[in-house]
């Protein structure tokens, strides 16, 4: 599967942070600044556990539909398995 490019909005957001705004995000997401850098200029979006992670980080700023585009996330709904407890199956309809 080919990675999929981020909207414009968030390669946007992303280059207007400065450098210890873009240290602080990589700390708090949990990756090196290389990989973030990698992701700006490539303007490849990340997957989408890391499309979650910086939406959360950033607070809603830079929001996961614009870093994955490609998924959707309507059919995610609040699903987030970074707050979801592990191992629980979703219901089925």
């Amino acid at each position: 599967m080919k990675p999929q490019k981020m909207a414009p909005e968030a390669v946007k957001m992303l280059r207007s942070l400065s450098g210890i705004e873009k240290d602080a995000l990589c700390w708090r997401i949990g990756i090196k600044r290389g990989w973030l850098n990698n992701i700006i200029s490539q303007g490849r979006g990340p997957s989408p556990i890391l499309a979650l992670r910086i939406e959360d980080a950033t607070h809603g700023k830079i929001k996961r539909e614009w870093l994955c585009p490609n998924i959707d996330w309507e059919l995610v709904g609040d699903y987030n398995p970074l707050t979801s407890p592990k191992g629980k199956k979703l219901s089925q309809p």
